[in-house]
């Protein structure tokens, strides 16, 4: 079997990875259902639609991922800040710094500060 692949308005390219037995299959940008025969995706707000809908705008697409992309680097400047105060607030109490590391991977929001009696067990 070829490899089908199906390309969205920025000109990405994607393999379906996943055809059913009546030719179907699930678009590998939005994972919306495809009916057999149909040339591009039938989900009105996917990159790759197709069939009797326009292209979707690419001016559109590219401001879409923009945001979206600054979006996440916010948060992970966000994040960054927060586990920065957190150590600093675990150094301030004497507590364990690998532990208060250890919690904020964990859960996000609530840090457990540990005074251990001997060294910490997750010390290597």
């Amino acid at each position: 079997m070829s490899k089908r692949l199906v390309a969205d308005c920025l000109g990405r390219t994607r393999q379906i990875l996943c055809v059913y037995a009546d030719g179907s299959y699930s678009c590998p940008f939005c994972c919306s259902a495809v009916p057999a025969g149909r040339i591009g995706c039938s989900n009105p707000e996917c990159f790759a639609r197709g069939g009797d809908l326009p292209p979707f705008p690419r001016e559109k697409a590219e401001k879409i991922l923009r945001a979206a992309r600054q979006r996440a680097e916010l948060e992970r400047a966000e994040r960054a800040a927060w586990e920065a105060e957190q150590l600093r607030e675990a150094e301030r109490r004497g507590a364990c710094v690998t532990c208060a590391r250890r919690a904020m991977r964990f859960d996000e929001r609530k840090v457990k500060f540990v005074k251990h009696r001997k060294q910490c067990p997750h010390d290597k």
